[in-house]
């Protein structure tokens, strides 16, 4: 009867485990989700602003008008600072979904030493 429970508590253990990691799943799909969105966004920025900062770059270089020279030049100056305050914006929403991901991990290492204490049988000295 002992050697049967004792063969028993693994598997409650296990399931215990299989249930704490399967739960950590559906609380970082919905981060991984947005984490993803941002990533896209990341990428879209410059895809977005790099041909209009080209533009604004050749025309600031080779424009013989002082006027359109000086115009592109401020253009191109505020299409950079918009550049990167959204890029600054993405890697800011990126580094706090990996914390948000990062406490996760943290959450299930917890919830599993916890589940572990709980449910092995004690060592034997």
């Amino acid at each position: 009867k002992m050697a049967e429970e004792e063969e028993a508590q693994p598997t409650e253990l296990e399931l215990k485990l299989k249930e704490i990691a399967e739960e950590m799943v559906v609380k970082a799909k919905p981060i991984n989700a947005r984490r993803a969105l941002w990533e896209t966004q990341l990428a879209s920025v410059g895809a977005e602003l790099d041909s209009k900062i080209a533009e604004a770059s050749a025309k600031r270089d080779t424009s013989a008008d002082a006027k359109e020279k000086a115009a592109a030049a401020a253009e191109f100056s505020s299409l950079t600072a918009q550049k990167l305050a959204r890029e600054d914006v993405c890697f800011a929403n990126l580094e706090d979904l990996d914390a948000q991901l990062h406490v996760l991990k943290l959450e299930q290492e917890r919830a599993e030493a916890a589940a572990k204490l709980a449910l092995e049988p004690p060592e034997d000295d």
